[in-house]
């Protein structure tokens, strides 16, 4: 089952829903056949109003996998970047085969594991 993930700024975890409904709030997660998801009208509300709301998220089925590396280091900023990007690169990410999500003093940090598509590869967005 496909679960889509965020980062919920007030109580500084995830929050895990199944469609529409929110199922629970965790600090660590892992999922495969990974989803990197902004809806660009959310975030363009989010730049006309100033104001953070859910709009970009990952998408992926929870899994348990072992790892010998964390892989690329994630991020989004929707005051900078119009959608997932490689920490290292700056490359926009659309896919990737697992992912980690974890809380590290109360800031998330993603992590894509495994083969990935960038966004050029794809271009995917959400909404």
């Amino acid at each position: 089952m496909r679960k889509y993930i965020y980062f919920n700024i007030r109580k500084k975890c995830f929050s895990v829903r199944v469609g529409k409904q929110k199922i629970y709030y965790t600090k660590k997660i892992k999922l495969r056949n990974v989803k990197y998801l902004v809806s660009e009208k959310g975030r363009k509300r989010v730049l006309k109003e100033n104001v953070k709301n859910v709009h970009a998220g990952i998408s992926g089925i929870e899994c348990d996998f072992q790892y010998d590396s964390l892989g690329c280091k994630i991020t989004y900023n929707p005051y900078f970047d119009k959608k997932f990007k490689i920490v290292r690169s700056g490359e926009y990410i659309c896919w990737s085969e697992y992912c980690l999500l974890k809380i590290q003093k109360e800031k998330p940090l993603v992590f894509a594991i495994g083969k990935i598509h960038l966004d050029r590869d794809c271009g995917q967005t959400m909404g």
